[in-house]
């Protein structure tokens, strides 16, 4: 067997390794699979007293990412994870800003109200984000 046959034989088998890693990571479910499914979707901050009206803060989440937007022009994306559910359902979150390095930790509460939500304390709506 020549040099070339062996390197060639070393990069398929690399790029087969690295394939099954990407299709495993896919198909392991999250921790707290409940919590990432609840939190999942666009939540949006607006109508809040003495603000100006066209004023809102996006948070969007979808499994361990998020992105937080708003109508001043601030923006963060990162990664997040459930640290942990108490019994009341409410359940805690790490943000980790993959833009200025900070690290976050705030409670999510489920609200009996559909499509709300507490987080950090306070009141966001599911919905598409405003124009």
């Amino acid at each position: 067997m020549g040099m070339k046959t062996i390197l060639t034989l070393i990069a398929i088998t690399g790029t087969l390794f690295i394939g099954l890693l990407i299709l495993s990571r896919d198909a392991t479910p999250l921790p707290f699979q409940e919590q990432h499914d609840l939190l999942r979707g666009s939540w949006i901050l607006k109508d809040v007293p003495g603000a100006d009206p066209s004023f809102f803060i996006a948070n969007s989440f979808a499994d361990g990412r998020y992105t937080i937007s708003g109508s001043l022009k601030m923006s963060d994306r990162g990664t997040y994870r459930i640290t942990q559910v108490f019994p009341d359902g409410t359940f805690e979150i790490e943000l980790t800003s993959s833009r200025y390095g900070f690290v976050v930790t705030t409670e999510v509460e489920p609200l009996d109200v559909p499509d709300y939500i507490k987080l950090d304390h306070q009141r966001f709506q599911r919905g598409p984000l405003p124009d």
